[in-house]
């Protein structure tokens, strides 16, 4: 229907069109024939020849009257000019041939006309000349006139033939348009039967959805734009409380909206009214607040639909109550919460537990190892060495608590550094042989394929895998043998993949075991008479551990055959790294040191000072931070060792109170002394202005490490030497225990400092020298701390000329630093690559 509409439409418009075409050729035929357009190219030639006439007359005369010929030269002057402006042949103009006739006769008269208004002599004088062009161009005005009557005899037979076309295409037209109208009277004719079925059919579906919406759980109100309630459901009344008939007719805000939120419902509907802006129609479910008939406020959920009709806009509300479900959300939130608070109290139980129990256990362990070195009977050195066995087991259990603890809270992360995996076998194979032996088992290792000797990985993670795996096949592994096979593999793409297998012949794991040997406590005999101990969370520490450096271990066993544990992960071959000479050097410089030690604990205060004492160092104790704090600035000490949690004062803020001040030791190394091995601590630390740390418990090695790499720093006394940007050994440690990007971050934060002090001090004045020694000194153990050598003993160099008042050393220290800080930068990020 709507195309013969279009049809009908189109018709009429055509005949429209061609009707006024039709008038409009007609009547440009009827004017063609009233014009004088061929009778002024006719008479153009006409007085043309009229001209050349009376010129020939004028010549011949004995008194020639040239008036007549100049009337007949201003007539055709005139007629040719008609062509040239009139816009009756602005076309014409156009042809060639009329063009090129018209161009040349209008010269001709331009070259005459000098003669023609001249005096007679001149003219008679011109005559033969005139008359001889003349007679030269007489086929030109009769070309003129020709190539004119040929343009508009054209034209009048184009003009009747497209006359001819616009009667014919509104003959076609007129009948086409018949023929549409009366198709048209046909199918309205149908159509009026289809809507009448139509109607029915629109009936029945009224009526099927008022039921669907009657019967709807949810609320459904229909509004009009003012906010007029023009439906109203049997959901709504169940939910707000309103009947029906009470409903119909009031305003929506009046009615469900609570009185605190009404004005701005008020608001959004004449915003609405006024502007068109919406904010909810369409917007899906959107949770707000009703109200009931009581007064009651209760959440409810909200999807605002609109719709055209013909009485105009309405607007259709689905409403749900949602009380049960809010509460049930609200529920679900206290119990997250509340999960998570435990969570949290597990994890700050464990750490302070860790502590705690490391506290002691490390004043027990030193002095046992104190206990060693004195004269022993061989059953008292038995039962000490059982004594020490059992504590180093003990510590173990607490390392393997704290490391599912930290895996768990997402902060274990690895710290990729080159790794010498025969070297690292080796040693495991080494340390564990006696073990096995014990058992009568034989150990051993051997490479798959070729030989891969440095990769990359997690030394520390790799090493606490294997001695696991290993373990466990010593305990259930008895006269038989266990083997660490090591591969390395390439993909397709180039990937590389390290693999570890550690396979025995013991026991074996049953079957309904293998799908939780990896969960934590799962040990293979739960048995109070079991041959072997252990606490079951060796394996899970495994799974962790291969997770983090994004692998994955498997199992295959097989009860009294023996047991495979295969662990590969993701790897890349790197380059030998060899070790320099410097860090060996540090280990024969060392020297008797000054120490103050700052330990409230008096067991482990009295194992460090026994054992730094008997390292022939003199020990200084203080049993908080705030004596210690006293004591460093009153004296000058070598080297600083500082426990963490203290009372009165904590290690740290101890630490960032020597930094700051200007005592005599504010220079000095400090090394802390904790418990708390989480790697994000160990990071904090440094920050407060700490060079290194010990974990506890404290062995006699450790402490001689630290005494022999910090025992070689002494005062800057004379400018440094710019050979040593950044310690070889120094950097590997510290990005090893606190990852990659941490020790990036360090590295970029001491460059900013660094920047800033350059930029705020690049023209010092004499009084600022003694603060800018405190930022020196300050950004100099940053420096230190991350290992940047160079940088940090000019910057002491510059603390000490400021403090000495020497101005033009600081100046042109401070000049130097840049370029100093740019060489480390290119060292540090080329010991990144």
């Amino acid at each position: 229907m709507l195309g013969l509409a279009f049809l009908v439409g189109l018709s009429t418009f055509a005949i429209s069109v061609l009707t006024i075409d039709v008038a409009r050729d007609i009547k440009q035929l009827n004017s063609a024939d009233s014009d004088n357009i061929q009778w002024s190219l006719t008479q153009a030639e006409v007085e043309f020849l009229e001209f050349e006439r009376d010129a020939i007359l004028a010549s011949q005369s004995d008194t020639p009257d040239y008036s007549l010929m100049r009337r007949e030269f201003d007539i055709f002057y005139s007629r040719l000019d008609t062509l040239s402006q009139s816009g009756i042949y602005a076309d014409l103009r156009r042809e060639a041939v009329f063009g090129s006739s018209l161009s040349t006769l209008r010269g001709f008269l331009d070259e005459t006309i000098p003669f023609i208004d001249g005096p007679d002599d001149k003219l008679q004088a011109e005559l033969p000349q005139i008359i001889k062009r003349a007679e030269e161009l007489r086929p030109i005005a009769r070309t003129l006139s020709n190539s004119g009557l040929t343009y508009f005899a054209s034209l009048s037979d184009q003009r009747r033939r497209s006359l001819l076309m616009t009667l014919s295409e509104l003959a076609v037209a007129i009948g086409l348009l018949t023929l549409a109208l009366v198709t048209l009277s046909l199918l309205l004719n149908a159509l009026n039967k289809r809507n009448r079925r139509n109607m029915v059919t629109a009936r029945n579906s009224q009526d099927r959805t008022e039921t669907i919406i009657n019967t709807s759980l949810d609320a459904v109100i229909v509004t009009d734009l003012s906010g007029k309630v023009l439906d109203y459901n049997d959901a709504a009344e169940t939910i707000f409380g309103y009947p029906r008939d009470f409903a119909l007719g009031k305003e929506l805000g009046e009615l469900i909206v609570p009185e605190k939120f009404r004005d701005a419902h008020t608001a959004g509907m004449e915003r609405m009214r006024r502007s068109g802006e919406r904010r909810v129609v369409g917007q899906g479910r959107v949770q707000l607040e009703g109200m009931r008939a009581d007064g009651s406020s209760f959440p409810v959920e909200l999807a605002l639909q609109s719709a055209s009709t013909a009485e105009g806009e309405i607007f259709v509300a689905f409403l749900r109550d949602i009380s049960a479900r809010i509460a049930a959300d609200e529920e679900l939130i206290k119990a997250r919460d509340k999960a998570l608070e435990s969570e949290k109290a597990k994890t700050n139980f464990l750490a302070t537990m860790s502590h705690e129990i490391r506290t002691p256990l490390n004043g027990l362990l030193g002095t046992l190892t104190l206990l060693q070195d004195t004269k022993l009977s061989a059953k008292q050195s038995t039962y000490v060495s059982n004594m020490e066995k059992s504590g180093r087991l003990l510590m173990n259990h607490i390392a393997d608590v704290l490391d599912i603890t930290t895996y768990d809270a997402g902060k274990l992360e690895a710290r990729l550094g080159p790794v010498n995996l025969s070297t690292l076998l080796e040693d495991i194979v080494s340390s564990q042989s006696s073990a096995a032996m014990a058992n009568g088992s034989t150990l051993e290792w051997g490479w798959i394929g070729n030989p891969v000797e440095w990769i990359e990985t997690d030394k520390r993670k790799i090493q606490h895998i294997l001695v696991n795996l290993v373990g466990n096949a010593i305990k259930f592994t008895h006269d038989g043998r266990i083997s660490i096979e090591s591969e390395v593999s390439e993909d397709a793409s180039g990937q590389k993949t390290a693999h570890l297998r550690v396979s025995d012949s013991g026991s074996g794991i049953a079957p309904d075991m293998l799908d939780h040997i990896f969960e934590d406590f799962v040990t293979g005999d739960a048995s109070y008479n079991r041959d072997v101990g252990g606490t079951g969370l060796g394996l899970g520490i495994v799974k962790r551990f291969v997770e983090a450096l994004g692998g994955r271990v498997q199992v295959e066993s097989s009860v009294g055959t023996g047991t495979q544990f295969s662990v590969s992960f993701p790897t890349r071959i790197v380059n030998r790294t060899i070790r320099t000479t410097a860090d060996e050097g540090k280990q024969q410089s060392a020297r008797a040191l000054d120490i103050l030690l700052v330990e409230d604990n008096e067991i482990n205060q009295f194992v460090a000072q026994e054992m730094l004492q008997k390292a022939g160092h003199e020990v200084t104790t203080a049993d908080n931070g705030e004596i210690g704090v006293e004591l460093a600035h009153a004296h000058c000490f070598d080297l600083i060792f500082m426990d963490i949690s203290m009372p009165v004062m904590d290690g740290r803020e101890a630490t960032r109170t020597i930094r700051a001040g200007n005592g005599a030791s504010h220079a000095a190394p400090i090394v802390a002394l904790t418990a708390n091995v989480l790697p994000q601590e160990h990071e904090a630390f440094l920050l407060d202005g700490m060079n290194d740390l010990v974990t506890k418990p404290l062995s006699a090695d450790a402490l001689a490490q630290i005494t022999n790499k910090w025992g070689t720093v002494a005062p800057v006394k004379t400018k440094p030497a710019s050979n040593n940007l950044i310690s070889g050994d120094h950097f590997t440690e510290m990005r090893d225990m606190i990852g990659p990007e941490q020790h990036k971050k360090l590295f970029q934060r001491v460059s900013g400092e660094l920047k800033d002090f350059v930029a705020a001090h690049t023209t010092p004045a004499e009084d600022a020298l003694p603060e800018l020694a405190k930022a020196a000194h300050k950004i100099a153990g940053g420096a230190a701390a991350i290992g940047a050598l160079d940088v940090a003993d000019r910057l002491r160099y510059i603390e000490t000329a400021a403090k000495s008042g020497e101005l033009p050393t600081v100046t042109g220290e401070i000049s130097a630093l840049p370029e100093v800080w740019s060489r480390t930068m290119n060292e540090f990020n080329a010991r990144n690559t």
